[in-house]
């Protein structure tokens, strides 16, 4: 999942391909879709980039009832059940929402890693003024549009790696404790300043650097 800085850090074949996937998803053109999603799998969990309403393909197919199957689809590739819209709603909430019953179950999220709501919004809150000190720090204010921390909870390995292109850099986001008092490593470098490699520890009670990293 990659944070949006601004729209000409972004190659124009990467928003092309979204435009056509959300405008496919939206319309219930699965077959071009799963075409797209062949030769960018990456935009799998992307909204369109220059939209506002941050449906995923996964929310437009719980907004259409699509099929059991096409939802099973959509999951193999890697859709996050997690991730939330403009309204604030999981794929779930959306097929709720709509009365779309036969897709209650599928998208259902089962987290593999237990982390309440509370400290997960605790997390969140900490993980964005942390980005934005370190952006601050070497006078980068990009716009960005920062992922949220909820698939961290289902994924196998729960590891997230996020770039910023306007910045030749970015940060990775590991989850090395759920439960109680979860806690997520941050690194985060910036390739063109030299020293700006840097780890954090971010809890629910706030975040400390751990080291410097190697960039």
């Amino acid at each position: 999942y990659l944070p949006i800085t601004q729209i000409q850090d972004v190659d124009k074949r990467f928003i092309d391909a979204n435009n056509i996937i959300a405008t496919a998803s939206r319309d219930e053109e699965w077959e071009l879709l799963f075409k797209q999603l062949e030769e960018f799998p990456e935009l799998i969990n992307y909204p369109r980039i220059l939209g506002t309403a941050l449906y995923t393909p996964l929310h437009q197919a719980a907004r259409n009832g699509a099929s059991v199957e096409i939802v099973k689809l959509l999951l193999s590739l890697g859709a996050f059940k997690t991730l939330k819209n403009a309204k604030g709603e999981t794929p779930l909430d959306t097929a709720r929402r709509l009365k779309h019953q036969h897709l209650f179950s599928i998208l259902e999220p089962r987290p593999l890693h237990t982390v309440s709501s509370h400290d997960l919004f605790r997390l969140k809150q900490h993980f964005q003024v942390l980005v934005n000190e370190r952006l601050q720090n070497f006078k980068i204010i990009p716009e960005l549009r920062l992922p949220i921390l909820d698939p961290l909870t289902e994924l196998n390995v729960p590891l997230l790696r996020c770039v910023i292109p306007s910045v030749n850099g970015g940060f990775n986001l590991k989850l090395t404790r759920s439960g109680h008092n979860p806690q997520i490593i941050m690194n985060s470098w910036f390739h063109n300043i030299e020293g700006s490699g840097k780890k954090h520890l971010i809890m629910p009670q706030g975040y400390v650097q751990l080291e410097n990293g190697t960039v």
